[in-house]
């Protein structure tokens, strides 16, 4: 965590990072417990999960599970009108990261994702909502109910999701949860392209030389 902080830090010190963008850190009360008070002023918002209040049982769970059910929970307490989501192991290259991967809602778009698939994006509509999206770089209009709607379908959808061979996984809930999003209610969402959120060398060492956004 204290890795996050720093570099949140080293963000803040570009004259390229915006200066209306706020860092919101959300967490277990644990990791919390132990975060030293200098890298917790690195955030302007700290924030503890609240599984309980949503009935959502973490006691005795694998750290795999509940880093993803707290993925989603975060994405859904987001205090932002629009936010950025990134895993714990994304990585951004350049400070004006925010303002480039907020650009993919401009057209009305409700979330932005990145595809898992090359050509996923040129789809037709039935075919590409078939396909599972990335999570680990998310925008959202946190404002939207649209995206309330998604981000609480994608948490049922995930905790009613059976265990496959690769242990529990967000994508498959996600790409169920965008497809009721969609039919329901009108949801709406934009692609990041692989030169933004680069994933092809996903599980071997990467390196912010490639040119792209984030890894």
């Amino acid at each position: 965590m204290e890795q996050a902080a720093a570099a949140v830090a080293k963000l803040r010190e570009s004259a390229a990072w915006p200066g209306d963008a706020r860092v919101a850190l959300f967490a277990e009360p644990a990791v919390l417990r132990a975060l030293a008070a200098e890298a917790r002023g690195a955030f302007d918002v700290v924030q503890r999960h609240d599984a309980a209040a949503v009935g959502l049982e973490l006691r005795g769970r694998s750290p795999a599970f509940r880093a993803k059910a707290l993925k989603i929970l975060a994405m859904a307490r987001a205090p932002f009108e629009e936010t950025v989501y990134l895993d714990f192991d994304s990585k951004p290259c350049a400070p004006n990261f925010v303002e480039t991967i907020l650009a993919f809602l401009r057209d009305g778009a409700d979330v932005a994702l990145a595809d898992n698939y090359a050509g996923q994006g040129a789809l037709a509509p039935r075919d590409h909502y078939q396909r599972e999206h990335a999570s680990g770089c998310v925008a959202l209009r946190s404002a939207s109910e649209r995206t309330r709607s998604l981000l609480a379908a994608y948490l049922e959808a995930f905790l009613l999701l059976e265990k496959t061979p690769r242990g529990r996984r967000d994508q498959p809930a996600l790409m169920v949860a965008l497809r009721l999003a969609r039919d329901r209610a009108g949801f709406t969402h934009s692609d990041v392209d692989n030169a933004t959120f680069c994933r092809a060398a996903s599980g071997r060492p990467v390196s912010c030389d490639a040119g792209c956004l984030l890894l």
